[in-house]
């Protein structure tokens, strides 16, 4: 029964590579986790973090993949994450503070940057709102319209105050996916990732890993510990 409000439907989209040179100055930066980078939905640009204007700083790109250059976008030092906007007009930029991520949506239209006060390991649903955990409030899951307009999921609880992974939306929004936390740094058990339902706040395993994203396919990516990946039906 869990696995069917999972399931969402399935894309016939076409598959394409690419391979693109960095200039230098331009490069993709490294951070402690890996890589941030983001593809527009409609494929024709690509977002990510790279060198920032000072030594040692962060700062957010953006690049057509017919272009040679990228362009910094402005508001992002500090950058450490990026994700498109369903319509591909705005990012959702984690910023590095002393305190963790501040996340902002950032308009490519006109360069506004809204801040999301308190908002942690936040991620946009299909519809264009955005959903986080609060920093401060523990267990609780809220949707925000960009606008301002704020709702808490009553039945949606994550048993922690922030999760060990980002928060991935299904694409219908019925639900989403979480990986809690490790017991203690010394517990080296797999982390589980968990399905919640946003209509019953039902949880469940559904395997390990340390991220996952339920595709608008219908299948499972799964990413494990070791950076293996997993795509289960």
């Amino acid at each position: 029964a869990l696995w069917g409000w999972l399931r969402g439907t399935r894309s016939r989209e076409p598959v394409t590579r690419v391979a693109l040179a960095m200039n230098t100055g331009q490069e993709v930066r490294p951070l402690y986790y890996g890589f941030a980078i983001a593809v527009s939905h409609d494929g024709s640009r690509f977002a990510y973090v790279g060198p920032g204007s000072r030594s040692g700083k962060t700062q957010l790109y953006l690049r057509r993949l017919d272009a040679l250059d990228a362009t910094p976008v402005a508001g992002t030092e500090e950058a450490a994450s990026v994700e498109w906007s369903p319509d591909d007009h705005s990012l959702l930029v984690g910023l590095s503070t002393g305190t963790g991520l501040l996340n902002s949506v950032v308009s490519l239209d006109g360069g506004q940057v809204i801040p999301l006060p308190g908002a942690r390991e936040a991620t946009w649903g299909s519809s264009g709102a955005i959903y986080y955990a609060p920093r401060g409030k523990r267990g609780v899951v809220v949707r925000r319209e960009v606008s301002g307009r704020l709702d808490t999921l009553p039945k949606v609880r994550i048993d922690t105050e922030y999760p060990a992974r980002p928060l991935t939306i299904y694409p219908d929004e019925r639900g989403l996916l979480w990986v809690p936390p490790a017991a203690s740094p010394d517990d080296t058990t797999p982390l589980q990732v968990k399905a919640v339902s946003f209509a019953t706040g039902q949880a469940a395993v559904v395997g390990t890993g340390v991220y996952a994203r339920l595709l608008p396919s219908g299948k499972l990516l799964r990413v494990a510990s070791d950076g293996s990946v997993f795509l289960e039906p």
